[in-house]
């Protein structure tokens, strides 16, 4: 059903026309405020009101024609990672905990000998390749 609109109320505040109108298609009612800061014309202000009561009939109409039911899902395919960034963020990893390491040594934490902080030396330094540069960069 086609909804209408009437103005119910009016007052001038603040420097501004406020008209409440009152939109229903003879079941729901809404009521509405709007205002302006510019003299308008009385027919402004009902092309205002109706043209909101002209929208909401169209939102049922849009409501109406949504089906209901599952919904064709969309398919969002991460982008591939090839094995060159995947060994880079491993050794980035492997330069983060290095850092964590030789931070618990210099507060006398851990010992330097300590042989799972020279194994993971020794990977960084095996595995190293110059694009791996800037994992050392201070952050």
């Amino acid at each position: 059903m086609a909804w209408t609109a009437e103005i119910i109320n009016k007052r001038f505040e603040q420097g501004k026309v406020f008209f409440r109108y009152r939109l229903t298609d003879g079941v729901q009612v809404i009521d509405e405020e709007a205002s302006t800061t510019t003299a308008q014309t009385v027919e402004w202000v009902k092309n205002y009101a109706a043209s909101r009561a002209d929208e909401i009939s169209r939102l049922e109409k849009f409501r109406d024609d949504i089906p209901l039911g599952l919904a064709n899902p969309v398919v969002v395919t991460p982008p591939a990672i090839s094995p060159a960034e995947v060994a880079a963020s491993a050794y980035a990893d492997k330069v983060r905990l290095f850092r964590a390491w030789q931070g618990a040594i210099e507060a006398g934490v851990k010992l330097a000998a300590d042989s799972v902080y020279l194994d993971l030396r020794n990977q960084l330094k095996t595995e190293f390749l110059p694009a791996y540069l800037r994992f050392f960069g201070r952050s």
